[in-house]
C-alpha cells in the first residue's frame, strides 16, 4: 500500500474518532428506575467524544429532583413546559452541538458499553443516518429494514434509539412534526428516505427499547399509521398496504422470532380487563 493511501486511512480514522456525538434524552414524569437505567447506560459508553443533552418537560412527580442529582454530569440541561415528546426532541436538536445525534428515551438503553463506538466506527462522510437493530426488554430482536424502501420503512420501521443521525440532516428536511402525539419518528424517517438522505445499515442491535410509551396505545398507533399511508403512498399503494399488512407483520414477527402478543391482542385484553373492573 502506498504511503499516501496509508496517510489517508489514518486521517480518516482520526477524523472519525474526533466526532462529537450528542446523546439527547427527553423526560417527563419518569420513574427513578427508568432514569437510572438510561443514564447508567449513557455514562458507561466507551466513545469518548459525547455530549449529554437532557430536556425535561417540567416534571411534577418528583423525578425532576432525581434528575438534578445527575445534573453535574449533563452537558446541557433544561426543564420547562413543552408541547409533547417531539417538541422536546426538537429542543434537544437545537441545543445539541455535536455533529451526530442519538435520541435515547428515558428507560431505553444502549445494548452494551461499546454500542455507540461500534456504530460510530461505521460512520463515513457519505452517510446521513446509521441505523441498526433493536432489542426489546424481553430480549426479542427486531431487525432494521433491509432493503430500505418506503414499504419496508412502513412495515418494519427503524427504532429511533438505534439511529445515529447527522445533525445537518435536520437542516435539510426539517425537524420532527410537533403536532404528532406518536409516530413523529417514522414520519421523519420516511421524509428522509424520500428526500434522498443516505442511510447505512449497521447490522447489529444498538439499543434496548424498554417500552411503555404512548406508541403502545393502539388507538394512537392506528391513527399515525393511517397518516403515514395517506401522506406517502398513492391510493393503489394504500390498498396494497391494507391488504398485505397482516401477512407482512406475521412474516416479520417470525423472522425476528418475536412470540410476544401483538399490540392489537394486548389492546383487546386490556379493554376486556378494564370493562371487567367496571
Amino acid at each position: 500500500m502506498h504511503s499516501k493511501e496509508v496517510s489517508m486511512m489514518v486521517d480518516s480514522k482520526e477524523n472519525r474518532n474526533s466526532l462529537l456525538v450528542s446523546i439527547i434524552t427527553v423526560a417527563f414524569n419518569e420513574s427513578e428506575e427508568r432514569i437510572h437505567n438510561t443514564f447508567h447506560s449513557i455514562f458507561q459508553q466507551s466513545w469518548k467524544k459525547k455530549e449529554i443533552v437532557v430536556v425535561d418537560g417540567k416534571s411534577e412527580n418528583g423525578s425532576l429532583d432525581y434528575l438534578k442529582i445527575w445534573q453535574n454530569r449533563f452537558d446541557i440541561f433544561i426543564s420547562e413546559k413543552d408541547k409533547g415528546i417531539f417538541h422536546a426532541m426538537n429542543k434537544g436538536i437545537r441545543l445539541a452541538t455535536g455533529e451526530w445525534l442519538v435520541f435515547m428515551n428515558m428507560g431505553d438503553t444502549f445494548v452494551d458499553a461499546n454500542s455507540l463506538q461500534r456504530g460510530m466506527l461505521l460512520i463515513d462522510k457519505n452517510i446521513d443516518i446509521l441505523y441498526g437493530d433493536r432489542l426489546s426488554a424481553d430480549g426479542t430482536l427486531k431487525k432494521g429494514p433491509m432493503p430500505l424502501n418506503r414499504f419496508s420503512l412502513f412495515f418494519n420501521g427503524i427504532c429511533h434509539q438505534s439511529m445515529i443521525i447527522r445533525k445537518s440532516a435536520f437542516s435539510k428536511i426539517g425537524t420532527y412534526r410537533e403536532e404528532m402525539i406518536v409516530g413523529g419518528d417514522p414520519d421523519w424517517n420516511m421524509r428522509a428516505f424520500i428526500a434522498g438522505l443516505q442511510f447505512k445499515y449497521a447490522g447489529f442491535p444498538i439499543a434496548i427499547y424498554a417500552g411503555g410509551g404512548l406508541s403502545e396505545n393502539y388507538g394512537l398507533y392506528i391513527s399515525y399509521r393511517k397518516e403515514l399511508r395517506i401522506s406517502y403512498f398513492n391510493k393503489k399503494e394504500q390498498v396494497f398496504l391494507l391488504l398485505s399488512g397482516p401477512f407482512v407483520k406475521l412474516i416479520n414477527r417470525m423472522k425476528n422470532k418475536n412470540y410476544s402478543l401483538p399490540l392489537l391482542i394486548r389492546y383487546i385484553f386490556n379493554r376486556l380487563g378494564s370493562l371487567g373492573k367496571n
